[in-house]
């Protein structure tokens, strides 16, 4: 065996250990989550009268106080939505970035946009609350999707910016020839060309939201309101805690973005890695 294969044999071999460490967690929980509460007095490791179960699930998901069926309508409003406003929103400011004549002007706004995303969103929560006192917006779905779209412009500008400058100006300049105008060019020729990069983020976005616990934390006080990831704490009970209910909840919370990362990997991974070589 050559010094490389040999080198490439550890190195899957490692990756291989590695993964299967990684995956212990989400073993316990699953089993934690489809086995009954008595079972789990002796560690969930100890499968010997193994039964599984989907009253957790059933219980989580038709939860009498905090059900997760309303959750997940919840977290999709703020997540969906808020994904495809951001989306928008930034595309035409990259747009507006990469047409502008004016260079040092485009540089500093590029400039600012990066000195933004060093900010953590703990330390911006402060101004964004008051803002929304201000409109009257709180305890409302708006009042979350305004701030992650607001925290978020910067980055998902910069992103867009960077792939709508790889694209052809060839293109541009032949419809501008052909008088078309602006908004065509942007909405006709950018987009379409722009589509893998426009589902990895809103894949990265969509499930920023989703899994979001602090913004909704915030500003949504209602219980009618809370969204999916909040309810799931609520699931551990007054004066025990069910961990089966919990691990069960924290189960049904991961699937969506899981099943949104299965269908669009394809277009997550080329937007992505296009993002990083061309940019």
């Amino acid at each position: 065996m050559t010094r490389i294969k040999r080198t490439r044999f550890l190195s899957y071999f490692l990756m291989t250990i590695i993964s299967f460490i990684m995956l212990v967690p989400w073993v316990a929980l699953t089993i934690v989550s489809i086995v009954p509460y008595t079972e789990l007095l002796e560690g969930w490791w100890n499968i010997k009268n193994f039964k599984a179960t989907l009253a957790n699930f059933v219980t989580a998901w038709y939860h009498p106080s905090y059900p997760l069926e309303r959750g997940f309508i919840n977290s999709f409003i703020v997540a969906f939505f808020g994904a495809i406003l951001q989306i928008f929103i930034a595309s035409l400011a990259a747009y507006s970035l990469v047409m502008t004549k004016l260079i040092k002007l485009r540089n500093l706004i590029l400039g600012l946009l990066t000195i933004l995303l060093v900010f953590p969103l703990q330390s911006l929560i402060g101004p964004y609350f008051h803002l929304i006192a201000l409109f009257n917006l709180q305890d409302t779905f708006t009042a979350v999707i305004l701030t992650h779209i607001a925290y978020g412009l910067p980055w998902v500008s910069l992103f867009m910016f960077s792939y709508f400058s790889s694209l052809p100006r060839e293109i541009e300049e032949s419809a501008k020839v052909d008088g078309a105008p602006e908004w065509q060019i942007f909405w006709r020729i950018f987009i379409p060309l722009s589509i893998p990069a426009l589902v990895s983020v809103f894949c990265l976005q969509f499930m920023w939201m989703w899994n979001d616990y602090f913004v909704a934390l915030v500003f949504i006080q209602s219980p009618e309101k809370l969204v999916a990831v909040q309810r799931v704490t609520m699931l551990r009970g007054e004066y025990w805690v069910d961990y089966g209910l919990l691990a069960a909840g924290s189960i049904l919370v991961t699937l969506p973005p899981l099943i949104l990362f299965i269908f669009f990997q394809k277009y997550f991974i080329k937007g992505y890695v296009g993002w990083i070589v061309k940019g």
